[in-house]
């Protein structure tokens, strides 16, 4: 049986205060919401940092719809009863957060039609995928693979920004895109890695950020060829760690080197980043 309940007054970013009736949203923005919700009338308009939001209710549910100014949407958010909450986030937070209220729990659509489950309890706000997995909490990545719609981390190549794939097209001649995935930066920065390959030529991983800008390239090379300052710092600093046969050296989007490392020690990871000088840019 499912433990979590909602506080009453649920749900304090669909509030209808009625502040802003007199805000009057651009036309590009007003035609994408009639397109979306014909016949919703009653609508009370917002705008911050370039975006506006429409607080509406659709068929009773208490909605919220966030749009660029030139109309390209943004985001849907619904007010969600709690039969519609993932079990396991249900079980997560029951786990985790005993006894506490869940002061509201909404269903987020973006763009591309991924969906996320949010919950706020106790002072925490918690971000589910469809699973019920965790995959942020108050901002911060907890699971980057869960992004996916079905939480294995991997992207559809029709479904990637048009930015990353008119990247290959300029930039990798006769390659082509064979998988894509959402992979943090050694930093913990969203990202996205995309597989490349080309008949008679070497693959490679191109890393853009969640909109597409590009950041990286990496490729796979033995450890042995690596620049001898390094193995030589590895040696030195990491002597109780067992080191990959292979490390990738990877090119900035500035043409910079850098070398990537993954270690072990009692079954713990660890992932290092030298600079050509064998400096740790990253370690995590």
């Amino acid at each position: 049986m499912k433990k979590v309940f909602l506080a009453i007054g649920l749900v304090a970013m669909f509030a209808f205060t009625g502040c802003n009736e007199g805000k009057k949203a651009p036309q590009a923005v007003k035609t994408a919401m009639e397109k979306l919700y014909p016949g919703i009338s009653k609508v009370n308009w917002d705008d911050e940092d370039n975006t506006w939001e429409a607080e509406f209710k659709n068929n009773g549910v208490k909605t919220s719809v966030t749009f660029l100014t030139d109309g390209t949407l943004k985001e849907i958010e619904e007010e969600v009863a709690l039969a519609d909450f993932p079990q396991a986030a249900t079980d997560y937070i029951n786990q985790n957060y005993p006894s506490e209220k869940v002061d509201e729990i909404a269903r987020m659509t973006d763009a591309k039609g991924v969906v996320t489950y949010e919950a706020e309890v106790k002072d925490s706000e918690l971000v589910f995928n469809t699973q019920g997995k965790l995959i942020k909490k108050d901002g911060e990545m907890i699971n980057q693979s869960a992004l996916s719609p079905d939480g294995t981390g991997e992207i559809a190549i029709e479904d990637l920004p048009a930015a990353i794939t008119q990247f290959v097209t300029d930039n990798h001649e006769g390659y082509m895109v064979k998988s894509a995935t959402y992979d943090p930066l050694c930093g913990g920065q969203n990202a996205i890695d995309v597989s490349v390959v080309k008949d008679g030529a070497p693959g490679y991983s191109l890393i853009f950020t969640l909109d597409g800008n590009y950041v990286q390239r990496e490729e796979d090379m033995d450890f042995i060829e690596a620049p001898a300052a390094i193995i030589k710092e590895l040696k030195a600093k990491y002597a109780s760690y067992q080191v990959a046969p292979q490390i990738e050296k990877i090119t900035l989007a500035n043409n910079q080197i850098q070398y990537l490392v993954d270690l072990t020690k009692n079954g713990t990871a660890k992932e290092v980043i030298f600079d050509t000088d064998a400096n740790v840019v990253c370690e995590n």
